[in-house]
């Protein structure tokens, strides 16, 4: 018997700074026990917003500050089972900035998800898959290779679709329908 499937759409922001990827630090308690989870901040999609609105949401909501949206960079998936269902997970990240004032004043007691979120840092992108999990976040760290790859041939270059970076499965894939 195969277990029920939720498909969760969400967005992620992969705020880059002198080499560096902004990571989260979250306590969570599900069934894999008691540990702390390294993501990029951003979230799920609410019911009739867009993918940067709910990036902007997300990350007032986790952080306190308002990322300044650069460019889509890239689409992942990833399964997510639990012991009653399986979530699968779709995600699409954008390349953002924050100022210095921004980081500044970083405020993680403000979270009205009230998500566990513990602390955060600064991670050389060199050093980004031994951080995420790389099972759940392959993908996402590709993207943000791919994009620093990208950005260190194509300075000026902003427009971007994200389509682009999308696996081919995304995009026909009948799970998703």
């Amino acid at each position: 018997m195969s277990l029920p499937t939720r498909i969760r759409p969400g967005a992620k922001a992969i705020i880059v700074k002198n080499e560096s990827v902004f990571i989260i630090e979250e306590h969570v308690d599900d069934e894999l026990g008691k540990r702390i989870v390294f993501d990029v901040p951003g979230g799920g999609i609410e019911e009739g917003e867009l993918l940067t609105e709910a990036l902007v949401r997300e990350v007032q909501e986790e952080i306190g500050i308002t990322p300044n949206i650069i460019r889509p960079i890239g689409c992942w998936d990833y399964m997510r089972v639990h012991s009653d269902r399986q979530t699968h997970i779709v995600c699409a990240g954008y390349l953002c900035s924050i100022s210095q004032e921004q980081e500044n004043s970083i405020d993680l007691t403000q979270n009205p998800a009230a998500e566990n979120i513990v602390g955060w840092r600064w991670v050389p992108i060199t050093e980004i898959a031994q951080v995420l999990d790389p099972v759940d976040q392959a993908d996402l760290i590709t993207s943000i290779t791919n994009a620093q790859e990208q950005q260190s041939t194509r300075q000026q270059d902003t427009t971007c679709s994200i389509m682009r970076y999308c696996k081919p499965t995304y995009l026909s894939s009948n799970r998703l329908q």
